[in-house]
């Protein structure tokens, strides 16, 4: 064996570590459907997934979307909520100043979330299962299944 040739091998090598393993591929798609259809998506993944693996990832980005969709309605429903009938100068620039904070707020939050799919999709590709930051635990997650135990049946 050559020089050429082992330096050949090598780069075969780290092309193939590169690649999304089909048992992975689903977990990705599960991140990236969630950051266009919301909770929607991975509910949908997760009814139809039939593995165990792909199962944890579906709950991970349910969790994260769902989260996100309270942590947007709350400060919406605070807003509507908030008296607009008062004529007072005072009280209209509370409620443009809540406006712009809570506009802002919503963008910021909408930011992160792409952020944080992407995130989670790299990892997913990695086959780590990565906890979104702020994610509450509307469904229970096993952080311990891992690829090798999906294929022996030991994961659940």
């Amino acid at each position: 064996m050559n020089a050429h040739e082992t330096t050949d091998t090598a780069s075969r090598t780290s092309v193939a570590s590169n690649e999304v393993s089909p048992g992975h591929a689903f977990c990705v798609a599960v991140h990236i459907i969630a950051l266009f259809t919301g909770f929607i998506g991975p509910l949908v993944m997760l009814v139809f997934s039939g593995r165990d693996l792909p199962k944890q990832h579906a709950r991970i980005a349910f969790n994260w979307q769902m989260s996100l969709t309270v942590y947007v309605l709350v400060p919406l429903l605070f807003f509507f909520l908030f008296p607009r009938e008062s004529q007072s100068a005072a009280l209209l620039g509370l409620f443009l100043l809540s406006l712009v904070v809570i506009s802002i707020f919503v963008l910021l939050l909408l930011l992160y979330d792409v952020i944080a799919c992407i995130i989670a999709a790299a990892k997913a590709s990695q086959g780590i299962m990565w906890r979104y930051p702020l994610s509450l635990p509307f469904l229970k997650v096993n952080y311990k299944i891992t690829q090798s135990s999906q294929n022996t049946g030991d994961g659940r």
